[in-house]
């Protein structure tokens, strides 16, 4: 047989052999904000540990290993028309944005573009454009390493800057310096790797939104009444630690997609059972343990894909957008959005409800990591066939 797995950070042009070993104890956790990593640690010169999960004092006993195994590595490409595709092997610097749009300046009290800007800063490189909305600007850290893109955000606000400490919407958005053309019944295709470890206070959306159109308020916009883009035109994807959801907005308008008809139906698209074990993802065991997702767009038609890394049970969704909502624009921007909301109350929250989630409120009480990688989007003809069975809409729009 064949074992597949994803590896990131090994020399394409020198691929090694490597040993499994089987351990008694889970591996040591180490510490986040110090020179290791829970991503993977050099033990020594000839091993590495993965995804530590256990006491720091553990040390592993070997009960049994493989003969080495030479890897043949095959990486993620698109080709489609007008792909994008970053797998963070050749990058350059991030440096800060000489200009930002004067509508997103505008939004946050006409605070210069530079690097005292209390609200949001905006960087950028070869291929990306990255801003920080409301996030706390000092500590939020966002570098390439191992071959991926590594983020630590913390909400606001940043110190000394008047702004309150960790009660509000922190959002970090990952920008594509290009654009996609889905006019003429085109597909966008939009895919990417990341944690699936993700709660109440911390999730993932994707943002497609009109070229040129600015984002506004990448946070909780509808909460707020506020519009995301100066438009208020935008298809939103947001990945819960419970369940997926869609929606579009038009004008500002909300309509949701993912519609059920009864609390039971809700749990079709849930990333949890009924008892609380995860379908595919969710729990600790997902720190840097990147599931793939996958969304495919037309101007009236969508389906969200997640898979787990060993490919099974993938959350599945598809459907027609209701009559009247198509999306008004041609010329498509794709935004990546990592979001934090409110860790004042999330410590607490998490020792009194959720006392099985002990990663948070021991290690990152106050900011929230994500290891992204194989980001990108396409241009289709048409959407894909399906592999496996989709999950048939819950409520059927005329």
């Amino acid at each position: 047989g064949k074992l597949f797995v994803e590896v990131n950070g090994i020399d394409k042009n020198a691929v090694p052999a490597v040993t499994i070993e089987a351990l008694d104890k889970f591996g040591a956790f180490k510490t986040m904000d110090g020179n290791l990593g829970i991503g993977s640690v050099m033990a020594n010169m000839s091993s590495m540990e993965v995804n530590g999960q256990g006491d720091p004092s553990n040390v592993p006993n070997v009960l049994a290993r493989t003969a080495p195994v030479q890897l043949t590595l095959s990486p993620r490409s698109l080709t489609g028309a007008q792909a994008f595709f970053d797998n963070f092997e050749d990058e350059t610097p991030f440096v800060q944005s000489p200009t930002m749009d004067p509508a997103i300046i505008a939004t946050y009290f006409n605070e210069g573009n530079n690097a005292s800007n209390r609200w949001v800063r905006e960087y950028s490189n070869a291929k990306w454009i990255v801003r920080d909305y409301m996030g706390d600007m000092d500590n939020t850290k966002f570098f390439f390493m191992n071959d991926h893109f590594m983020d630590t955000l913390y909400d606001g606000g940043t110190p000394h800057s008047g702004v309150g400490p960790h009660n509000n919407n922190a959002s970090l958005v990952l920008m594509p310096k290009a654009t996609a053309d889905i006019s003429g019944g085109k597909v966008l295709h939009v895919t990417f790797e990341v944690d699936a470890h993700v709660g109440g206070r911390r999730w993932l959306d994707v943002f497609v939104g009109a070229a040129g159109d600015p984002l506004l308020f990448p946070g909780k916009f509808a909460e707020q009444n506020r519009y995301p883009t100066v438009s208020g035109n935008i298809f939103r994807w947001e990945i819960h630690a419970i369940s997926h959801t869609a929606q579009i907005f038009l004008q500002g308008k909300g309509t949701d997609l993912i519609q059920p008809t009864s609390w039971a139906d809700g749990y079709k698209m849930a990333r949890e059972t009924w008892d609380g074990k995860p379908l595919a993802n969710g729990t600790t065991q997902d720190i840097d343990l990147r599931h793939k997702f996958d969304l495919y767009l037309s101007k009236t038609h969508y389906r969200i894909v997640e898979t787990s890394p060993d490919g099974s049970n993938p959350v599945v969704r598809e459907e027609d957008f209701p009559a009247g909502t198509a999306l008004p624009f041609d010329q498509a921007q794709v935004y990546f959005v990592h979001q934090l909301y409110h860790t004042g109350n999330d410590r607490p929250e998490l020792i009194q409800w959720a006392k099985s989630e002990t990663y948070w409120p021991n290690f990152r009480p106050w900011a929230d990591e994500r290891h992204w990688d194989n980001m990108g989007f396409e241009v289709l003809d048409t959407f894909p066939a399906v592999a496996t069975p989709l999950r048939k809409p819950l409520v059927k729009h005329s």
